[in-house]
């Protein structure tokens, strides 16, 4: 939770968290039980969202685990895992289809596509054991998925009203995760995830303002580790290709319009 970054970042560290909370504080278990935790790690992942979406590393994660808990649990681990995650490929190959943005682009979900690679790494350790793992290499095709979005700059015109990618970290005791949905909600807030448990969460979310998101989560408990991203600055510099980005903060009080037009990145 204190790690996640991103909205696919909350919601998979959401996924760890409810396999965790299902396993408890056993060692060892079963081919039987890691499914079941899989399966309400899926479930809480899902949650943690305002408004899931298909096509996104739910998916995937929802596929994945289907498919565990219906393999037999009297094979290898490796035949038991297998199956999983070639359900979770296709899963992933099916992103494109589910969400318009993505099939334009000619790309897969990020997300999508980091948790079949988390994936692949489980079953390479499975077949191989550490030293295979620690030998795999990166191929290029992420980067090539990358430059492909980066191609069609319209994916990257950030609705106004939600262009500032924002997260916080917020610790306490007994906190309320649906009344900092509703209220976020409240906000006109879209993407957004509540990812965490009754003590530490973390909330990520698409908004105008950035301050206001913090002081609505203010409210429910402490606040720490805030982070605002202008989402079309950072579409701007990755199709500008430059190596020298400008930055500054909103006490410089530049004139309306400057910043956007000299591509200024100013940090709230």
């Amino acid at each position: 939770i204190d790690g996640a970054r991103g909205n696919s970042g909350a919601i998979l560290a959401q996924f760890f968290t409810g396999v965790a909370e299902k396993l408890g504080d056993r060692i060892a278990v079963d081919p039987g039980d890691l499914a079941g935790a899989v399966r309400a790690g899926a479930t809480s992942a899902r949650q943690a969202m305002a408004e899931p979406r298909e096509g996104t590393i739910l998916s995937v994660i929802g596929a994945f685990a289907e498919s565990l808990a219906a393999q037999p649990e009297n094979e290898s681990a490796q035949r038991w895992f297998a199956p999983a995650l070639e359900q979770a490929r296709r899963a992933l190959a099916n992103t494109p289809r589910q969400l318009p943005v993505l099939q334009k682009a000619g790309v897969v979900d990020a997300g999508a596509q980091g948790f079949v690679d988390l994936l692949e790494g489980i079953n390479d350790f499975i077949a191989g054991g550490r030293g295979a793992a620690q030998a795999l290499q990166l191929d290029s095709e992420p980067l090539a998925d990358l430059e492909a979005a980066q191609a069609h700059e319209d994916l990257f015109d950030a609705d106004p009203m939600h262009r500032w990618c924002s997260e916080c970290l917020l610790l306490g005791e007994g906190l309320d995760r649906a009344g900092l949905r509703a209220a976020v909600a409240d906000l006109g807030a879209s993407c957004v995830v509540v990812a965490g448990s009754h003590s530490r969460i973390r909330l990520h979310a698409h908004v105008a303002d950035p301050q206001q998101l913090f002081d609505v989560a203010a409210r429910f408990g402490r606040v720490e580790s805030t982070k605002a991203d202008d989402m079309r600055a950072q579409a701007r510099s990755a199709a500008g290709g430059s190596g020298v980005a400008i930055v500054t903060d909103s006490s410089a009080d530049l004139p309306e319009g400057l910043a956007e037009a000299l591509n200024i990145h100013v940090v709230p």
